[in-house]
């Protein structure tokens, strides 16, 4: 799999780090720097899919701003899974929400939730279907997403067109 994923994204990874969950799942988190574009990072997922109840890696992309922070994503995008498949114990899907109630997921930003949906910015070069894209979101945009559903909030993603790999963005709600 990593073969494959250097051959698409055509360089090896910069870093690469292993984090066991819940005593017995290994996965890996690749930090390819420069994609999909001059000045993006993305944190890709490798081993999720040994879950019995997940068929998808994760990509978490942002724009680099400080490698310091590729720590504290990691560890956040662990903690994601530990809280999704552990203990909510459910398949995730494009267009899946979790909310943590009053807590910053990312310092200096007012993140407070997760979005997934397809990985646009590697349209063609990953497989849709196997990758599957963390979003950070803001409260008005969870509350959008509870009350219109995903495909609502899809459509003005699609109309604003904003830079979603910036941490720094405001809400498009």
């Amino acid at each position: 799999m990593l073969k494959k994923i250097e051959q698409l994204l055509e360089k090896k990874p910069e870093l690469s780090e292993k984090i066991i969950l819940e005593n017995e799942f290994e996965i890996d988190f690749l930090t390819f720097n420069n994609r999909p574009f001059l000045g993006a990072t993305s944190i890709i997922t490798q081993g999720i899919r040994k879950l019995s109840n997940c068929d998808k890696d994760i990509i978490f992309i942002y724009s680099t701003f400080s490698e310091s922070v590729n720590f504290e994503l990691i560890s956040l995008i662990a903690t994601y899974l530990d809280l999704h498949y552990f203990k909510q114990d459910y398949h995730i899907d494009f267009g899946d929400i979790l909310y943590i109630n009053n807590f910053k997921l990312i310092a200096g930003t007012d993140f407070e939730g997760f979005y997934t949906l397809h990985p646009s910015y590697y349209e063609g070069i990953l497989e849709n279907d196997k990758y599957i894209w963390l979003l950070p979101i803001f409260k008005s945009e969870f509350d959008y997403i509870k009350k219109y559903g995903s495909d609502a909030f899809q459509e003005i993603i699609e109309m604003k067109d904003p830079d979603l790999s910036d941490l720094k963005r405001f809400s498009i709600i």
